[in-house]
C-alpha cells in the first residue's frame, strides 16, 4: 500500500494522543508532571508594584511626616486582602488598613512607623516593610521563602514559607518584602548646596590612609547640570565632582583621583587612590538630604595607578553637614 505524507501525519497524531492518554492514566507520571504541591504554589497569592523600577522613598520635609505611595496590583487575580507591616521586637505590627480591591494605591506613612516603633524617624534611615496576601480560599502568603525538594518518585516536599525565592529576588516587582528610605520631600538643587560643609566619617577601612573627620569643605554648583563639586577633597588639591538624580537626590560619581597614599605601608605608600560613588538604589544609596542640611556619601576606593584593585570592600561612609 502506498503510504502518503497525509497518512504518516495521521499515524503520528494518533500515536501522540495515545501517549497523552496513557500518560495521564499513570498516577506516578502525573505527580512528576503536575505535582499537587507545585500546583498549589502556582495558585498562590502575590501583590506586585505596577512599576518594576518603583523607588521606595518615604518623602517628607519632616522625617516623621513622610509618605510613600505606589500603585499595586494582584497579578494572580485571587487576592482577597493585602496589608503591610513592620517587625518590632520580633513581632509584626500592621501599618494602616487592609486593601481589598486591586489595583489600588498603597500608602505607607512615617507617622504609622513612628507609632509602631515608638521612636522618631531620621533622614537616611531605612525600614523593611513586609506584605501579607490572603487569597480567596483563606490562605495567607507572606515574605518567607520556601525550600522545594523532590525525591526519586517525583514527590515534592515544601518546607519554610510558601513564597518562591525567585519571586523575592532583587529586581522583582513583588510587594512582600521591601525597604522604604526616609528622604526629603523635595530635592535640593546643587546651587542651594553651595557653602561650607563639615565631614564626619562614620565608617572607615584601615586600608584607606586618609580620614576626613572634622574637616570643613566648600561645595560649589557644577560643572554640569545636576552636579556639585567638593573643593579640595581629601585636602590634596583634588576636587570631587558628584552627580545628583534630580528626582530622588541619589548621588553617583565616576572614579576620580582623591589623594596619594602616604601611610608608609608598602602595598599602598605613594600610590594614587581614586574614589567613586556607585549608583545604588535603596537604603545604601548616597543621597542629598538638603532639607536637613545633610549629604551622605558611600565612597569606594581603588588604586588609580593600576586601574582597579579595591583597597577594601568596606565603603567609607561620610556624612556632610552644612555649617
Amino acid at each position: 500500500m502506498k503510504i502518503t505524507n497525509k497518512y504518516i501525519g495521521m499515524l503520528l497524531s494518533i500515536g501522540m494522543m495515545l501517549a497523552i492518554v496513557t500518560g495521564c492514566q499513570d498516577p506516578s507520571d502525573f505527580r512528576k508532571v503536575r505535582n499537587e504541591a507545585i500546583t498549589n504554589l502556582q495558585r498562590g497569592g502575590m501583590i506586585d508594584f505596577d512599576d518594576i523600577r518603583q523607588k521606595k522613598l518615604l518623602k517628607g520635609d519632616d522625617p516623621n511626616n513622610g509618605v510613600f505611595t505606589a500603585l499595586i496590583y494582584d497579578p494572580n487575580n485571587n487576592a482577597a486582602s493585602y496589608n503591610v507591616g513592620i517587625n518590632v521586637g520580633g513581632t509584626r505590627v500592621q501599618l494602616g488598613d487592609e486593601y481589598t480591591t486591586f489595583p489600588t494605591t498603597l500608602e505607607i506613612k512615617a507617622s504609622d512607623i513612628r507609632a509602631a516603633t515608638g521612636v522618631d524617624l531620621e533622614f537616611g534611615e531605612a525600614y523593611n516593610i513586609t506584605g501579607e496576601v490572603t487569597t480567596d480560599d483563606g490562605t495567607v502568603f507572606g515574605p518567607t521563602s520556601n525550600t522545594i525538594t523532590t525525591n526519586g518518585n517525583g514527590e515534592t516536599t515544601i518546607t519554610g514559607g510558601n513564597t518562591d525565592n525567585e519571586l523575592l529576588a532583587t529586581g522583582s516587582p513583588q510587594a512582600l518584602s521591601f525597604p522604604v528610605t526616609v528622604v526629603c520631600g523635595t530635592v535640593t538643587e546643587p546651587s542651594a548646596l553651595a557653602g561650607t560643609w563639615r565631614a564626619r566619617e562614620t565608617r572607615h577601612s584601615s586600608r584607606v590612609g586618609e580620614t576626613l573627620n572634622g574637616n570643613d569643605y566648600q561645595i560649589v554648583a557644577g560643572p554640569g547640570a545636576n552636579q556639585f563639586t567638593i573643593v579640595n577633597f581629601y585636602n590634596q588639591g583634588n576636587d570631587f565632582i558628584v552627580t545628583q538624580d534630580p528626582e530622588t537626590g541619589d548621588l553617583s560619581a565616576e572614579a576620580q583621583l582623591s589623594y596619594v597614599d602616604d601611610t608608609g605601608r608598602s602595598a599602598y605608600d605613594g600610590a594614587p587612590v581614586s574614589s567613586q560613588i556607585e549608583a545604588v538604589l535603596g537604603p545604601q544609596a548616597a543621597r542629598n538630604y538638603g532639607c536637613a542640611d545633610l549629604i551622605v556619601l558611600y565612597l569606594y576606593h581603588t588604586r588609580a595607578d593600576t586601574g582597579g584593585g579595591a583597597l577594601s570592600s568596606i565603603r567609607s561612609e561620610i556624612r556632610l553637614t552644612k555649617q
